[in-house]
């Protein structure tokens, strides 16, 4: 492409993000800002979002710090998207975050909303989830989107495995793929929940199903920022340059808690 825009950055960096390709998605802003094309504020949110998933604080403060000095123009709104978006990562400073803010700031949207419930699902928040996603309609008047009600149903699912609510969970699944059948993500979790119930028939029907979809699940990865330099895990990883090492720290571990 001869010449980049704003939205065809913002197009770039965004796939990348919902990829799961999030130090890529932080690449191709470094050449953006080296481009001296300004972000957008949909652009920002991808960043906030990649930089969560990495565990970057630190970063995210600074690129929260460069959108917002040159082109958000302070938007009490846009503070609080970014803030939330970036400690999502860290659930309870995420929702102190959401409380100091409440009281100073604008009223939050679906955007901040749809941060602070991903805060506390990771975080195993359900009471706190469920008062939140609550308020949407009785405090904000605001609308619950599909992707809010899959939130609070993997804040159930992940609940019911510590509680024993499965049959609650698998309700709510089930009631979520009605409405959104294509969902391979909602798909994994319903055959997740059938292998701790032992229903492997259940599992075989969910997997067929997802394989005519073509949904084919990502292993689970894990960055860790140290020394300003970010490594990645993949669970199952064989091919990773220090495996031995990692193998060999994870043994030590698993003693650790066994003792």
């Amino acid at each position: 492409m001869a010449e980049r825009d704003a939205p065809a950055w913002n197009a770039v960096i965004s796939g990348c993000t919902r990829n799961g390709l999030f130090l890529e998605a932080l690449s191709f802003f470094s050449r953006m800002v080296v481009d001296r094309t300004l972000p957008k504020k949909t652009t920002a949110s991808c960043l906030f979002s990649a930089c969560a998933h990495l565990g970057m604080l630190r970063l995210g403060k600074s690129v929260h710090g460069y959108v917002f000095k040159n082109s958000m123009g302070g938007s009490p709104l846009f503070a609080m998207h970014s803030l939330i978006c970036m400690t999502n990562g860290h659930s309870s400073l995420a929702i102190e975050t959401f409380r100091e803010m409440e009281q100073e700031g604008p009223q939050p949207d679906q955007v901040t909303l749809m941060g602070l419930l991903n805060a506390c699902t990771h975080a195993g928040l359900v009471d706190e989830g469920l008062s939140y996603f609550n308020s949407m309609t009785r405090d904000y008047t605001i609308d619950p989107e599909i992707e809010h009600y899959g939130c609070v149903i993997d804040l159930l699912s992940r609940a019911s495995r510590v509680h024993g609510t499965k049959d609650l969970a698998e309700l709510a699944l089930r009631n979520l793929l009605e409405l959104k059948p294509k969902s391979v993500d909602y798909g994994f979790m319903l055959t997740n929940l059938y292998s701790e119930c032992s229903k492997c028939g259940d599992v075989g029907k969910v997997r067929k199903r997802l394989n005519q979809l073509g949904g084919k699940k990502l292993p689970g990865c894990s960055w860790i920022e140290v020394e300003k330099r970010v490594r990645q895990f993949y669970s199952g990883d064989t091919i990773h340059p220090e495996v031995g090492q990692i193998y060999e720290i994870l043994d030590e571990l698993v003693e650790l808690t066994e003792a």
